[in-house]
């Protein structure tokens, strides 16, 4: 028999008494990195719009618009509640599984799996029609990844956005070949990312030692996210404030070409999310942030 917890496995990390952990990530960052580099600037403004608050009435849901253009939901409201609400929230998964998967280069059947092993019966055509959808509505993004591609085998070498070199011995296995070209279209993707959480957490420590009234100490990095460990009495300040300079307006984005030269656009800003817990992996009810005095979360 399967046993299923209700608290998922990371709450048995527990910060101190008094404090609060505070994790933050970078909200769609592959998709922002992919719209800045390839230049789609219908991507960008989607990306643009993506980033503000839900509550927001430009706020555009990437994912669930590409699931209602696919399919032509068009008495569906765009937002992942509406998807919810209409019992299509397994196509939005799907989407969303796509927009993210498209720069590993995951086919219309890895991304059926995948679907599947998160409980949506999505089948690997309606993916396939999501990937065609995704290129459609964003036709800059194909030629941009073919060029990573194509750079793998010559000339052996291309630059992610932040200026680290990824290089590459060209091959005549095909097998070789396949994967060094995956490679190479993830890499200024990802390395993107994986460069501007880097310049995050310098920004975390040097933040510090500008302002060494305000107290907390950097745990646990994990992809895009960062977690905090604060004294509830900093963790307004942190929250409002270090966490949106160190996060945002210090991680400027500029982009540029493969070859290493500067785009003339930018610079681009990530947005960023932000959770408050005592066990980690478990939001805070009302009543418990009323308990640790955290009535600015009720702003929210």
């Amino acid at each position: 028999m399967l046993f299923r917890s209700k608290h998922p496995v990371r709450s048995i990390l527990r910060v101190p008494e008094g404090h609060v952990g505070i994790e933050t990530d970078l909200t769609g960052a592959e998709l922002a990195v992919l719209a800045w580099l390839s230049q789609d600037h219908t991507m960008i403004e989607h990306i643009r719009r993506n980033l503000l608050p839900d509550t927001h009435p430009d706020h555009y849901d990437i994912h669930s618009q590409q699931a209602i253009k696919t399919f032509n939901l068009t008495d569906v409201e765009p937002t992942s509640k509406g998807m919810k609400a209409a019992g299509k929230k397994g196509l939005r998964v799907a989407a969303k599984n796509v927009n993210f998967g498209i720069p590993y280069g995951r086919g219309s059947e890895a991304l059926s799996r995948q679907c599947k092993e998160e409980g949506h019966d999505v089948s690997a055509a309606q993916c396939q029609a999501m990937i065609d959808a995704y290129f459609e509505s964003y036709p800059n993004t194909k030629p941009f990844l073919a060029e990573c591609r194509a750079r793998s085998q010559d000339p052996g070498w291309l630059v992610g956005p932040y200026g680290r070199y990824r290089r590459f011995l060209p091959s005549d296995d095909r097998a070789i070949r396949a994967e060094q070209e995956r490679q190479a279209q993830n890499f200024p993707i990802q390395g993107g990312v994986a460069d501007a959480v880097s310049i995050a957490l310098a920004n975390f420590y040097h933040y510090r030692e500008e302002h060494p009234e305000v107290q907390y100490k950097i745990a646990l990095q994990i992809h895009d996210a960062i977690v905090l460990i604060v004294p509830i009495e900093h963790a307004e300040q942190v929250y409002k404030e270090v966490i949106p300079t160190c996060m945002v307006e210090r991680v400027p984005f500029w982009p540029r070409n493969l070859d290493g030269t500067m785009i003339d656009a930018g610079p681009y800003y990530f947005g960023s999310s932000r959770e408050i817990f005592v066990h980690w992996g478990e939001v805070l009810s009302p009543a418990e942030a009323k308990a640790l005095g955290l009535h600015f979360l009720a702003e929210e």
